[in-house]
Order: C-alpha cells, then structure tokens, then sequence
C-alpha cells in the first residue's frame, strides 16, 4: 500500500480536514454547528480515499 503522505490524495485530505477546521473555529460567526463541517469533512475525506483505493486496485480483488 502506497503511503498517502506523498500524493495528491493526502494532501487534498488535509486541506479537506484544515477547511472543517476553519469552520468550526467560526462557529459563532456562520451560526453553523460544530457537527456539521466536521461530519462532512470526514465524508468527503474517506471519499476521496475511498476513490483513490478503489483505482488503485486494478481489479484485484482484496481478501482479508
């Protein structure tokens, strides 16, 4: 398994994660929950990654 530090796919996570951040941090400000941006965040995060595997594979099918 590649490491996901060294791709576009990591680095798009942090900025995912650093945006979620950011908007908890301005909660008073958007009148937004704390919840929110960090659930969707977390979706989007393990989307990308989800996407990003699923490419990676080739058509091998993974056992565990």
């Amino acid at each position: 398994m590649p490491n996901l530090t060294q791709t576009l796919v990591g680095s798009l996570s942090l900025i995912l994660f650093l945006m979620a951040y950011i908007l908890v941090v301005m909660e008073e400000k958007i009148h937004m929950r704390k919840s929110k941006p960090v659930i969707f965040g977390g979706c989007l995060i393990w989307m990308v990654i989800g996407i990003y595997e699923a490419s990676m594979a080739k058509g091998k099918v993974m056992t565990l």
